[in-house]
C-alpha cells in the first residue's frame, strides 16, 4: 500500500492501492475512471522511481535568454521601492526617462518574481528596508505609507498599544421572541485585553449604542482607571449621524472619544436596505446619499437575490442622482414585472412593490408612485398582523414610509392612507 499527503499524485496512488485491495486491474480502473493503460504507466513509474516519480515532469525549463538582463531587474527592482504607489505601466514609462527600455508587462514579470506585484507588498519591501539600512524617505514613500495606514484604519486594521486604547463596537441580530419582536445585542470588545461586554436590546438605535457605553463600558474602565479613547464601528445608522441630532455621536463627543469608521466597500444588500431605509425614515439625505455611495457589489463577484441586488442598485442610483441610469434600469425591471406579475405575497412581489414606487419616483408619475406605495402597505399588513404582531414593526412600515419621504423629496404628493404610514413620520410641505 502505497501512503502520500501530496494532493497531487493522491488520487494516482489511491488508484493503485485500490487495484491491490480488489486483485482486480479493470475493476479499479473502472472504478477511478481511467484506462489500464494509465495504471500500468503510473505503475511503471513507481517502480522505477517510487511515488515521487507520479509528479509530473511536463513542465517546461524557463528560457533564461528571454529575461530582463540582471542590471535591468535591479533598476526596476529599486524603482519600486522607491517610488512603491506607481503601477507597471509608469514604472515603465518613467525608466525609459532614465534609459532603461522595459515593457510594462516586463515590469509586472519582474516584480513577480520578486514578490513586488501589488501595492502592499512593494510598501513591505519598503518598510523592511527602512528597519534594516534605516533610509531617509522622500515625500512620495512618506505619502504611500500614511495612506497605507489610513486605509488600514479604515478597514479596521488598528496597531493597539494598551487597554483602552481602541474599542470595537458592532451590533448583532439575534433573533425574534414571540410577543416582543426582533432582539439585537450591542457588543464592545476591547482590541487590547480583548475584554467583552454585551447587552440586549428590542430595538437598533443611536441611543441603545449610547447605553451601551453609558451602562457597562465606561464605568468598567473608570474602575480601572483607564481612558477609553477611540471607538471603531461600522457606518450603520446607530453609528453614524450629524453631532448635534445623533444620540450616539452626541456621547463620544461628551466623553472625549474618538470615532473610526470602517470603510464598507463590502456592505451587502442585506445589511445596507435597512440602514437605507432608517436614515430616509429619518430624512437625512445627506447620511442616504453616503451610505449610496459606500454600496458595491461583492468582490468575488456573486450577488444576492436578484429582486434585492436590482432594488439597492437602482435606489442607489436615485440619490446619487443618476436618474437617467436609475430610469432605464427600473423601466426594464418594471416591464418585467408587468409581463409576468407575481401572484403570491411572497419574496418578489414585496421588490414589485418597491420597484414600482420608486420608478413613479424618477418617472415623476404621482400615479404610480402612490400605486405602488399601497401595494407595499397592503403586502406589508400581513406581515404586520402575522409575523410581527404585537411588535413595534406592528405599526410601521419602513420602506414604506422611507419611499414616501424620498418621493416628497422629488417633489411628489403622497395620497396613500394607511394606519402604518404615520403622517408623523413624513416629511412636511
Amino acid at each position: 500500500m502505497f501512503h502520500t499527503n501530496n494532493p497531487i499524485i493522491k488520487h494516482k496512488a489511491g488508484l493503485l492501492n485500490l487495484a491491490e485491495e480488489l486483485g482486480n486491474v479493470s475493476k479499479a480502473c473502472q472504478v477511478m475512471g481511467v484506462s489500464r493503460d494509465t495504471f500500468y504507466r503510473y505503475q511503471e513509474l513507481v517502480d522505477e522511481g517510487g511515488l515521487e516519480a507520479l509528479i509530473s515532469k511536463s513542465r517546461r525549463t524557463p528560457n533564461l535568454k528571454n529575461r530582463v538582463d540582471p542590471d535591468t531587474e535591479k533598476k526596476v527592482c529599486e524603482y519600486a521601492i522607491e517610488f512603491p504607489a506607481h503601477g507597471q505601466a509608469r514604472t515603465s514609462n518613467e525608466l525609459r526617462k532614465r534609459g532603461i527600455f522595459v515593457s510594462g508587462s516586463g515590469v509586472r514579470s519582474i516584480w513577480l518574481r520578486n514578490n513586488l506585484e501589488n501595492f502592499k507588498k512593494r510598501l513591505k519591501a519598503l518598510e523592511d528596508k527602512v528597519a534594516q539600512e534605516g533610509i531617509i524617505l522622500s515625500d512620495e514613500q512618506v505619502a504611500a505609507l500614511e495612506k497605507k495606514k489610513q486605509d488600514d484604519e479604515a478597514c479596521g486594521e488598528i496597531e493597539t498599544a494598551h487597554p483602552g486604547y481602541l474599542g470595537s463596537q458592532d451590533t448583532f441580530y439575534v433573533g425574534t421572541l414571540k410577543g416582543v419582536g426582533r432582539i439585537y445585542q450591542q457588543t464592545f470588545v476591547d482590541t487590547y485585553s480583548k475584554v467583552a461586554f454585551a447587552k440586549l436590546y428590542t430595538t437598533k438605535t443611536p441611543i441603545t449604542a449610547a447605553d451601551m457605553l453609558n451602562d457597562k463600558v465606561l464605568p468598567f474602565f473608570a474602575e480601572q482607571e483607564l481612558p477609553l479613547l477611540r471607538i471603531l464601528t461600522d457606518r450603520g445608522t446607530e453609528y453614524c449621524g450629524r453631532v448635534e441630532h445623533h444620540d450616539y455621536q452626541l456621547y463620544l463627543a461628551i466623553n472625549d472619544i474618538d470615532h473610526t469608521k470602517t470603510k464598507n466597500y463590502l456592505m451587502g444588500v442585506r445589511n445596507y436596505c435597512p440602514q437605507l431605509s432608517d436614515a430616509l425614515m429619518a430624512a437625512d439625505f445627506d447620511l442616504a446619499k453616503e451610505l449610496a455611495f459606500w454600496f458595491r457589489d461583492r468582490p468575488d463577484g456573486r450577488k444576492m437575490d436578484p429582486e434585492v441586488n436590482h432594488y439597492a442598485h437602482d435606489i442607489k442610483r436615485v440619490l446619487r442622482d443618476e436618474l437617467m441610469k436609475a430610469w432605464n434600469m427600473l423601466k426594464t425591471q418594471f416591464e418585467a414585472y408587468m409581463a409576468k406579475p407575481p401572484k403570491r405575497n411572497d419574496f418578489r412581489k414585496n421588490y414589485y412593490t418597491l420597484t414600482t414606487a420608486l420608478f413613479g419616483i424618477v418617472d415623476s408619475n404621482e400615479e404610480r408612485f402612490n400605486q405602488g406605495l399601497r401595494m407595499q402597505l397592503e403586502f406589508y399588513r400581513g406581515y404586520a398582523q402575522g409575523e410581527a404582531k404585537n411588535t413595534t414593526e406592528e405599526f410601521i412600515c419602513d420602506h414604506a414610509v422611507a419611499l414616501a419621504n424620498l418621493g416628497i423629496h422629488h417633489g411628489l404628493n403622497v395620497t396613500a392612507e394607511f394606519d402604518t404610514l404615520p403622517k408623523g413620520l413624513l416629511i412636511q410641505k
